[in-house]
């Protein structure tokens, strides 16, 4: 069984330090609000910006997370000491430095396991994350085509939200790097592919990113194959479907 990482002996006094120090800033800024509401909320913004595959500004990281306008940044903004907090709201948050990150998932470094940052639920959290962007944001003509000419289009595709268009390209790896099986996720990804899916394909379309789909359904059933649940027949049916739809075919000419 794998252990723990050994940490130097100076290192581990470095950490000691720092864990003094976090817990202090955490503490007094949960302090005077309801703890397990904001210690999960906490949990969530640090472990976003630190698992995201791309940098979120404040304002993108409340969209994505369906939090109310300004919310992150006022978080952030108690928690100066341990993030670079950026002076806009439009502008992205730094990542987190990989020390405190490292700090934050050592269970033996990070001794109060309130403030420990587990990366497999991290991983189903933003996946659960994307589901539920997707669903708000996935409904009928997403760019209104009927008054969208040729020469427009691609202002339209501008207006597709960010946090979405990241929902859209990054659920799969969200999800791939969850624990194999997690059922609140494998019940996730029959909703999805029940009600979504063809909006999902639309919106690549629309992203000039479609090609990613063949992958990305390789990656969910790879996924879905070490599940102990099982999803419903008809996502399997549309799985199999959409990915073999999805190959090239052997007669298509390759395209330098």
């Amino acid at each position: 069984m794998q252990g723990h990482r050994e940490w130097p002996q100076d290192i581990k006094i470095v950490f000691d330090t720092a864990e003094r120090l976090s817990l202090r800033i955490i503490t007094d800024t949960l302090s005077k609000a309801n703890s397990e509401t904001n210690l999960t909320l906490v949990r969530h913004i640090i472990g976003a910006i630190a698992f995201l595959e791309e940098p979120f500004s404040p304002h993108n990281l409340d969209e994505l997370l369906n939090l109310e306008g300004g919310e992150v940044s006022h978080m952030l903004s108690k928690l100066h000491s341990l993030v670079v907090v950026p002076i806009s709201d439009d502008d992205p948050v730094q990542p987190l430095h990989p020390s405190f990150l490292e700090y934050l998932m050592d269970s033996e470094l990070c001794t109060n396991s309130d403030f420990v940052i587990h990366p497999g639920a991290q991983q189903i959290h933003l996946a659960l994350v994307c589901f539920k962007r997707m669903e708000r944001g996935m409904k009928g003509d997403i760019l209104d085509l009927s008054s969208t000419t040729d020469h427009n289009i691609n202002d339209g595709i501008q207006d597709i939200p960010m946090d979405l268009r990241y929902a859209c390209l990054h659920w799969v790896s969200h999800l791939s790097q969850s624990p194999p099986g997690e059922p609140i996720l494998v019940a996730a990804v029959d909703e999805f592919f029940s009600r979504h899916v063809l909006y999902w394909l639309k919106t690549l379309s629309f992203l000039r990113s479609l090609k990613n789909a063949q992958p990305c359904l390789q990656l969910v059933r790879m996924w879905l194959s070490v599940s102990t649940f099982s999803v419903g027949c008809n996502t399997v049916s549309m799985l199999t479907l959409l990915f073999a739809a999805s190959r090239p075919s052997p007669n298509t000419p390759l395209v330098a």
